[in-house]
């Protein structure tokens, strides 16, 4: 059966795309290749829960030929990259990974990476943190840096271990290696403003390698305008309108996008951003929120309203807004109703933290919470400020014994709602074993069908022109299901050129579909449901 799903086109790839923000330049002896390690940071906003707990990209390393900058292998990894180290005669890199779990344990890998034949494995086999590894002159022994196991370990020796070996092309146990020297105790985590440091100084040194290279990330929103005109934007942070593929205007923003929408008469862009701001004292971030309006043709700015709580936006057939609040339960919070000019038309204590539900075409607003353990689903009249509550009932008939389900994401359909939930095990701390589905619930609590995932859902959109669903996964993947039946149509892998990606954020006008993805880059798919 031929693909229903077909990627026409890949916007954004400018130099060094498909990677996440850069942690690490690398080059062998005579620079003739560039290893960049990079990371993918789904940062958490609080109006939209991915959960991506399970998902297919964490840390990522591309190797580049330098006489032309193109990219020649990707080796994906679970745990981030501290080092890199070029074999001075094969086309090999050894690839020290690993991190402190913040509990007890030191896991990572030393990856050995074949680049030409794209074959890699782990030179021993229990899990430990790799510090760095250095190949020697002659290429026939690779020494290596780990960290202690466990806190018990740190607390007694207060120093990483040194390890040298022959034997890299195979399994090792460790066990059966002796320390040939030890160094002082380091975590090495960067704090949150040094990781930011480290990416700034790394996205200089990547745009003076290639003048092309423009730096992108999460494009947790695009939208399409007409059929040749969608929005984007995301963590980068700046506002695109793109027209025929090509990216025709430009807006650098204060903050990353995290919502976007058109006013009823297509002149308008309104955009949900958010900022985390660094505090001036403690190590840790907090989110500043702005509700704001751009003209569709510039982009110039029009209105602009700042929040200092995280909110999240339903937009109705009217034109109306309904900002629900979705910050924390401790400090108190209001809901509001703006028009299409971002003024306040009315405001009310919210009495729920909660996410919105998107719709379409539709009068009333939707939101979902949770209280008490159970979720439920509101339906809010913007007339009377009327609202329904209905329970947002979960199969759990059909769920194994013992395995919980939390649901993420909500889209109605008529008087129906289709239901994004994780699958997983109260025990399973990896959370290797989280699944997902995707279900259609009444009103009165019936489940019309249920799809199985191996992940889970990343982003749902519905279209009520042909009465689908299109979803992306954590494991990479792009599917469509019939809104009606549950019935898969098509789903398929994420690829771009070398490399896997993850699709963040989804859109649909007519039979096309646009994706926005971790990369940051933009992804036009036609599809074709009889």
């Amino acid at each position: 059966m031929a693909n229903k799903l077909q990627l026409k086109q890949v916007l954004g790839k400018t130099a060094f795309y498909g990677n996440g923000d850069p942690t690490g330049i690398f080059y062998n002896e005579n620079r003739s290749r560039m290893a960049l390690a990079s990371r993918y940071d789904l940062y958490s906003w609080e109006g939209r829960e991915i959960g991506a707990t399970r998902r297919l990209l964490r840390y990522r390393v591309s190797l580049y030929d330098t006489t032309n900058w193109n990219r020649l292998g990707v080796l994906d990894s679970w745990y981030p990259v501290n080092d890199i180290s070029f074999h001075p005669l094969e086309p090999v890199i050894a690839v020290s990974t690993g991190s402190y779990d913040g509990g007890y344990i030191y896991d990572g890998k030393l990856m050995i990476w074949d680049y030409v034949l794209n074959q890699s494995h782990s030179v021993f086999e229990e899990s430990r943190k790799v510090v760095s590894a250095r190949f020697n002159e002659r290429g026939d022994e690779l020494t290596f840096i780990l960290s202690p196991r466990d806190d018990e370990e740190e607390r007694n020796y207060k120093c990483n271990f040194h390890y040298c070996t022959g034997k890299f092309m195979t399994g090792l146990s460790l066990k059966d290696l002796k320390p040939v020297g030890t160094s002082e105790m380091k975590r090495m985590v960067p704090t949150i403003r040094e990781r930011k440091q480290i990416k700034e100084r790394l996205t200089e040194e990547l745009i003076q390698l290639s003048a092309d290279y423009e730096y992108r990330s999460n494009a947790w929103c695009v939208k399409w305008v007409n059929q040749d005109e969608l929005i984007v934007s995301g963590e980068a942070p700046y506002l695109e309108k793109w027209t025929e593929g090509s990216r025709e205007k430009v807006y650098h923003l204060y903050a990353r996008g995290v919502q976007l929408f058109l006013s009823t008469n297509h002149d308008r862009i309104y955009l949900n951003s958010e900022e985390m701001e660094l505090h001036p004292e403690f190590q840790m971030e907090f989110p500043v929120s702005y509700f704001a309006s751009f003209k569709l043709s510039s982009l110039d700015p029009i209105h602009k309203h700042k929040l200092v709580l995280p909110f999240a936006l339903n937009q109705n057939k009217e034109g109306l807004f309904f900002l629900k609040s979705c910050a924390d339960q401790d400090r108190p919070s209001k809901d509001m109703l703006f028009n299409h000019e971002i003024q306040i038309v009315e405001e009310w204590p919210a009495e729920h933290i909660s996410q919105v539900v998107q719709t379409d075409e539709q009068k009333d607003f939707y939101y979902w919470f949770k209280e008490q353990n159970q979720k439920f689903i509101v339906k809010r009249n913007p007339d009377t400020q009327v609202e329904q509550t209905y329970s947002l009932v979960e199969p759990k008939s059909l769920i194994q014994e013992d395995y919980k389900i939390s649901p993420d994401q909500v889209q109605v359909r008529g008087e129906e709602y289709i239901v994004s939930a994780r699958i997983f095990h109260p025990q399973d701390f990896d959370w290797s074993t989280t699944k997902g589905i995707i279900y259609s619930m009444t009103l009165t609590g019936e489940t019309n069908w249920i799809y199985h995932l191996d992940g889970h859902v990343i982003a749902l959109c519905y279209t009520n022109q042909t009465d689908t669903m299109v979803f992306s996964t954590s494991t990479g993947q792009i599917g469509i299901l019939s809104a009606k039946t549950g019935e898969l149509i098509d789903i398929q892998d994420v690829w771009i050129d070398h490399g896997r990606s993850m699709i963040l954020s989804l859109d649909t006008y007519e039979n096309r579909i646009v994706a926005g993805t971790v990369d940051g880059l933009v992804l036009i798919y036609n599809y074709e449901v009889k």
